[in-house]
Order: structure tokens, then C-alpha cells, then sequence
């Protein structure tokens, strides 16, 4: 059981170092997925199913990051209308 884990931590280290921080870490993350969790699906066996698994596996991750986006930018849009206050008031609001 441990060499598993191990091995795994290892292999999940590589991918890291030597193509998902090549492929522009997490500044491009959305591009970075694809090529990283192909690899991954073709690492295992060169089936359809893999592949399939891979398409899903980044379609999913696409979706969780729009959505993710949008969440935050909403919630950053309600703090900014939330803190507009008279110019008086936000002067001194940290004194």
C-alpha cells in the first residue's frame, strides 16, 4: 500500500513540475488541463474510454472555474456596491 502511495505522490510531483507549470501553472490552468489529464488517460492504457474519461474530466474542470468565476466576481461586485459611501465617510473609515 505504501509503495502505491508513494509512487503516486511521485507521479502527481512530476505532473506538476514538468507540464503543469510549463503550461503556464495557474495562470492558465483552463488551457494546462487538457494536454496534462490526456497524458494521464494514455499513461494508464491507450483505450477510448480513457480518453473519455479525460474529455469529461476537463469539461468538468472548465465548468467548476467559470462558475467559480462568476461566483466570486459577483461577490466581489456586492462587497464594491456595499462599501460606496460619501467621500467624508470613506476618508476616515480606517482612522
Amino acid at each position: 500500500a505504501n509503495f502505491w502511495r508513494d509512487w503516486h505522490a511521485s507521479f502527481n510531483l512530476w505532473i506538476v513540475r514538468y507540464m503543469y507549470v510549463p503550461l503556464g501553472g495557474s495562470k492558465a490552468k483552463v488551457w494546462a488541463i487538457a494536454p496534462i489529464f490526456t497524458f494521464v488517460a494514455l499513461w494508464h492504457d491507450i483505450e477510448l474510454q480513457l480518453l473519455r474519461w479525460a474529455a469529461v474530466m476537463c469539461c468538468t474542470f472548465v465548468l467548476e472555474v467559470l462558475v467559480g468565476a462568476a461566483v466570486n466576481r459577483s461577490a466581489w461586485l456586492a462587497a464594491l456596491a456595499a462599501s460606496k459611501r460619501p467621500a467624508d465617510v470613506h476618508a476616515y473609515r480606517h482612522l
